[in-house]
């Protein structure tokens, strides 16, 4: 499903001239595997896809008007993320929980609630919170994936003749996904008295895991900001590996990245880069290109 979906998008877009690949090939094909994986209608993808990056790009004026520590926000303190956003998709949630909004019955949410109904462990409210990260982490990664597979063959021809010989597929996914670090940061609350790395950490402190760090480590890559192919086999850091608030394995993220990558490797002799530098998205939580 996920390549049939893949070279759809690909011929779609190669019927233009000239395309924001962002718009046109990064954000949509994860935002249709979300809905065939959600269950949920295709019509409702854009506005959910929205509401997501408001939650995510929480400090992004092109994603949200109600910016994080440039608005007061203290109405939205038990939402996630702390958005207006999280409202609205509480709103959707809850009526899928009725049956208001009808949904595959073969999608991830029918059989979280029918399962539910018969074990009884999950709140409404967790349903909720469960549906908004399902939405929020099941689509901007991949988007921001793609995004900088495709800047960095733009912005370095080689690249695509070295996918064109075949050698470097199987890790080719992974090093885009270490350049792109699409979740920067995560904070987690220590459960336990530890040390890592020479620093005494308490039970209760707040620890930050910067991913766009590790994933540039000096001490393991000799050219940190640059594609490697082949690949080095280290242990990339990625929000998957880590908790379960980004719910899709890293593995999707390889393997949707590398699927559209895959499909446009037959139709591509060459690409280039149509007017100003690509620019970056304005949150501080993903690494994103807002066009390209």
């Amino acid at each position: 499903m996920i390549r049939s979906l893949a070279a759809e998008i690909v011929d779609e877009a190669l019927s233009h001239d000239e395309f924001d690949a962002v718009e046109v090939l990064a954000k949509r094909l994860p935002m249709m595997m979300l809905g065939r994986i959600l269950g949920v209608p295709d019509a409702d993808l854009p506005w959910l896809v929205e509401k997501g990056d408001a939650l995510i790009g929480n400090s992004d004026p092109d994603f949200t008007n109600t910016v994080i520590d440039k608005m007061d926000t203290q109405a939205y303190r038990f939402m996630p993320f702390r958005s207006p956003a999280g409202v609205e998709l509480y709103d959707y949630a809850d009526a899928v929980l009725r049956g208001d909004k009808p949904v595959d019955p073969e999608g991830v949410l029918a059989r979280v609630i029918a399962a539910n109904a018969a074990d009884g462990v999950m709140e409404a409210r967790d349903f909720k919170n469960f549906f908004c990260l399902l939405v929020a982490a099941g689509n901007d990664t991949t988007r921001y994936s793609i995004s900088m597979a495709l800047y960095e063959l733009t912005r370095d021809p080689s690249l695509l003749e070295q996918l064109r010989s075949g050698t470097v597929w199987d890790t080719a996914a992974d090093e885009f996904i270490r350049l792109a670090s699409p979740t920067m940061h995560f904070r987690r609350t220590a459960t336990e008295d530890t040390e890592l790395g020479g620093q005494a950490i308490r039970a209760g402190d707040k620890v930050i895991l910067w991913f766009v760090s590790g994933n540039r480590d000096a001490t393991v890559l000799t050219s940190p900001t640059m594609s490697i192919w082949p690949a080095i086999p280290i242990r990339t850091s990625r929000s998957g590996r880590v908790g379960c608030t980004c719910v899709w394995a890293c593995g999707w993220h390889g393997w949707r990245s590398g699927c559209c990558s895959r499909s446009s490797r037959h139709v591509w002799r060459g690409l280039r880069r149509w007017g100003s530098r690509p620019g970056p998205g304005r949150t501080s939580f993903a690494g994103s290109r807002a066009c390209l």
